[in-house]
């Protein structure tokens, strides 16, 4: 079941930022990346973050959150992390179809480390078009994404 997840609460915050970490070391090494700037997000940046955060719910456990940040017209998905007990099992994917039925937005929008296949698969099969890619100032090659949404 997908829930929204209320960052601004201190437990809730505490939960987002563990599955946080959990995910992206493993990201971190696929990366091969010594300085990976996700692992380094504090508490306090999730409790005051104003994006939006969903969590995907299996037997009372958070096991995949996406991270949605809005710009006009635009819904850019900051983060998109699975624990890793649970990589795999269609959890990303879910929230992922979840953010294309949900938002109103025209263009969504998305970024992951290049080698990152797996995830560079995800956004394909939503048919997420590449949209360039370029390096990080702490050394990582970073791919984007694009999806313009069919007005109906």
């Amino acid at each position: 079941m997908i829930i929204h997840l209320d960052n601004t609460k201190l437990e809730i915050g505490r939960q987002i930022r563990s599955l946080f970490q959990a995910s992206y070391k493993i990201e971190a090494a696929l990366l091969k990346a010594d300085d990976f700037p996700p692992l380094k997000r504090p508490l306090k940046d999730f409790l005051s973050c104003k994006n939006e955060f969903y969590g995907y719910e299996k037997n009372q456990e958070i096991v995949a959150i996406v991270e949605l940040k809005y710009s006009g017209s635009n819904c850019h998905v900051q983060s998109l992390v699975v624990h890793p007990n649970h990589f795999r099992k269609g959890f990303g994917k879910n929230l992922m179809h979840f953010v294309l039925q949900k938002t109103e937005a025209n263009t969504i929008t998305v970024e992951t480390g290049f080698d990152n296949f797996p995830a560079r698969q995800l956004y394909k099969s939503l048919d997420f078009k590449e949209n360039g890619d370029y390096d990080t100032v702490f050394g990582i090659r970073k791919i984007k994404f694009i999806l313009h949404k069919e007005l109906k």
